[in-house]
């Protein structure tokens, strides 16, 4: 290690003693040492045949001065008093290699970990596929890019990336999408075939941020172009994308979203309706805690499924949400037909419920909450089979699909509908075989896989996270706080991310994977900043990504300039 990286020594004191997994190190001469470096150290002993090193990161740092009693004596400094300010550095141990579990020697000169030692450090050579994670707060200068191990992401060794912190604050969709841009990246490089059949499905759930990624951003900045360049990753938008949105009003087809342009219409037929038993997506466990109507909830959806399609009757007909929900409401209203009237002829109200005891308190509960349900959905669900049905995500790489003008049980439909048809697919082939991933990312999983409640949506949630890697289906959630969503799905992550905390939920068991000198960090990290962990590397790392090369609004993307940017990227290969 060269002289010139050196920038302090082990302290031997015994009050600071060093120990196998941490230490503390003395700053010599001036050094610029601050939180969040690696570093490294090497050891040789005799009756060892090779050198042994010790990798680590700086996590706290104090200053003093050495000799003095007094908070007051700081006035005297340097003038007055004869002494010594002494600045020290903790470091927590990151990697030994090889593993033999000493303490450091007192005097033992420290190096900042550059090249191959900052690599090695954060274990990047035992990484057979990487992707960029982001860069060290002083990457740019450094060099310093932070990678994660792909293996761990796509469902080789693990998989999913669950991403917490403040609304706003803590840029999680920002960062989302930047991983989702530099594992493209990665596969366009390294494994191109895969990454021709890799999919994506976005779900916009705030304002049109997402609608446009495949338009330039013109408010990249030199610094965050130069930064693209250090990590390998072209600044341009995405490609290879559709979108897809609710239509602009009952029977209309436009789209709601983007002008219309390259957009496609969110629309289910109503035999999709029927025969795959959407109308349970339609409840919640709110619905069924509360009422008994979850028992006629599976009752009309096995009626719908089967009757479907028999051809002549009531439910063939419909043409609408609207008059499928009374053709419902006629063969589930148990106040209409009696023991007298069933075997009359043209005799049709009640005939599903004859054979129960559904009472009618209990059907006026659920009609009331499926009426409730369908004017939020009315205008995604006809018999218009020109439209199309469903969601087609293997025609591009990327789906992006915009629910943010969607009512709240409107937003949970179509989530839940796409899961399902996504699991449903998933399963009826060869995942380890023939697919290749397809990355969900989804905010606002506090909506959607609440820790307290039930629903079908959180049931394919969690069915994602525990089998998602051997379906090939990749879950990149986000929530403001994860103390509030199912710990299944966090503790399945391979990848967690943190953004900006509030200081009462960083002390959350939740959060228990960050050390106490992370959760102290997410209390004060500025948009593009976050802390990482991954199956590897044992210390949570603090990086930072750059400003995205995507329009994240429609104001962003009147740019002239992206395509000389790129131009100067190719050059510099």
């Amino acid at each position: 290690m060269s002289e010139s990286n050196e920038i302090g020594i082990v302290i031997g004191v015994e009050r600071l003693a060093s120990n196998p997994l941490d230490f503390w190190l003395y700053v010599q001469d001036n050094n610029n040492v601050q939180l969040d470096d690696i570093v490294c150290l090497e050891i040789t002993e005799e009756n060892q045949n090779e050198p042994r090193f010790i990798y680590g990161i700086v996590d706290e740092m104090k200053k003093s001065l050495e000799g003095t009693d007094f908070a007051s004596d700081a006035e005297l400094y340097p003038n007055k008093l004869p002494s010594k300010l002494a600045e020290i550095a903790h470091v927590s141990v990151l990697r030994v290699e090889p593993q033999i579990f000493n303490p450091p020697t007192p005097g033992l000169a420290v190096y900042k970990a550059t090249d191959n030692k900052f690599k090695e450090a954060l274990y990047e050579d035992v990484m057979d596929r990487t992707f960029v994670l982001g860069h060290t707060r002083t990457g740019l200068a450094q060099e310093e890019v932070i990678h994660g191990n792909l293996d761990f992401l796509d469902g080789e060794s693990g998989a999913h990336v669950n991403i917490s912190g403040i609304s706003g604050v803590a840029t999680k969709t920002s960062y989302a999408t930047f991983l989702l841009h530099s594992i493209f990246s990665s596969l366009e490089q390294h494994e191109k075939k895969k990454r021709a059949n890799t999919h994506a499905i976005i779900f916009n759930v705030k304002g049109e941020d997402l609608m446009w990624l495949d338009k330039e951003n013109s408010k990249m900045d030199e610094t965050s172009q130069k930064m693209y360049k250090k990590m390998g990753i072209k600044p341009e938008p995405f490609s290879n994308i559709q979108f897809y949105s609710k239509p602009n009003g009952q029977n209309s087809k436009l789209p709601a979203s983007r002008d219309g342009e390259n957009v496609e219409l969110l629309h289910w037929t109503i035999e999709d309706f029927c025969k795959e038993q959407y109308i349970r997506l339609l409840f919640t466990e709110d619905d069924f805690r509360t009422t008994q109507i979850e028992s006629l909830v599976n009752l009309v959806a096995y009626k719908l499924e089967k009757d479907f399609s028999k051809g002549g009757n009531s439910i063939d007909a419909c043409s609408t949400i609207y008059e499928l929900i009374e053709e419902i409401s006629d063969l589930t209203n148990p106040g209409v037909d009696t023991n007298a009237k069933k075997n009359e002829e043209g005799v049709r109200a009640g005939l599903w419920v004859q054979d129960t005891n559904m009472n009618e308190a209990t059907w006026s509960a659920f009609m009331r909450r499926l009426r409730n349900s369908a004017r939020y959905i009315n205008d995604m669900i006809s018999d218009d089979s020109e439209i199309g049905s469903g969601v087609h995500y293997k025609q591009t790489n990327v789906t992006v699909v915009d629910i943010h003008q969607l009512h709240g049980r409107a937003q949970k439909f179509v989530v839940g509908v796409i899961l399902k048809e996504l699991i449903a697919d998933r399963e009826k082939t060869d995942a380890g075989g023939e697919n290749s991933p397809v990355f969900i990312v989804l905010d606002e999983l506090n909506k959607y896989a609440p820790k307290d409640n039930s629903s079908s949506i959180k049931e394919y949630l969690v069915d994602i996270a525990e089998r998602g890697r051997s379906m090939n289906i990749i879950l990149i959630g986000a929530q403001q706080t994860a103390s509030e969503i199912e710990p299944r799905i966090v503790s399945n992550s391979a990848f967690r991310v943190t953004g900006r905390l509030d200081a009462a939920e960083s002390e959350k068991s939740e959060y228990g994977y960050l050390t106490q000198a992370a959760k102290t960090r997410t209390k004060l990290l500025q948009p593009g900043t976050m802390v990482v962990t991954q199956p590897q590397v044992p210390i949570p790392i603090l990086l930072q990504f750059p400003f995205p090369a995507w329009a994240t609004k429609k104001s962003d993307f009147k740019n002239k300039g992206t395509k000389k940017m790129l131009d100067e990227f190719a050059s510099d290969d």
